[in-house]
């Protein structure tokens, strides 16, 4: 009885083992603004948090933050965001107009404006009539900076260890009765 009691326990132990989790597990919605999510992104340049997605310094640059600058906006300093345009060519010949780009209409800097805002078209806006290449499409989609750790170290064998322990333990003691 003992021993099924033991292997109860250590089988609540194990499962009730929190998994290691990062700490500072922050997204862009976790900061009020973007100079809040700035601040924490210059505090570990590291970018833990992948708060700088685009790797351009500037974290959560194209995050709405509700001050109005819609899609673009989260650290532009222009009049315009992508609300502003009715299709993504008008956007686009803005940008081309001055591709300092002082509406960060192009907040990850690949020279093509608002690309992200949805202006309601279904069809692809920048089709050039030449089918993507899927290797394009995955190397676009894979940062360019290692991935955030997102665990500890694997708690099985330790555990494992613990488990047998306990077991010898409840067999010593129900050999001695």
């Amino acid at each position: 009885m003992l021993r099924f009691v033991l292997m109860v326990v250590a089988t609540l132990l194990f499962l009730a083992t929190p998994v290691m989790a990062q700490s500072n597990d922050f997204d862009c919605a976790d900061f009020g603004s973007q100079a809040g999510a700035q601040q924490e992104l210059d505090s570990d340049p590291n970018d833990p948090n992948n708060l700088d997605a685009d790797d351009d310094g500037d974290a959560c640059e194209t995050f709405d933050y509700g001050s109005g600058s819609g899609s673009g906006g989260g650290g532009g300093s222009g009049d315009l965001d992508c609300a502003d345009f009715a299709t993504q060519e008008e956007a686009q010949a803005e940008y081309d107009s001055d591709q300092s780009d002082p509406n960060v209409l192009d907040a990850d800097n690949d020279g093509k404006a608002c690309e992200d805002f949805g202006y309601g078209a279904s069809e692809d806006q920048y089709d050039d009539g030449q089918p993507e290449e899927p290797d394009d499409v995955i190397d676009s989609t894979i940062p360019k900076k290692p991935l955030a750790p997102t665990g500890g170290p694997s708690l099985v064998l330790p555990l494992s260890v613990l488990l047998i322990v306990l077991g010898l333990l409840g067999a010593s003691v129900v050999r001695r009765r």
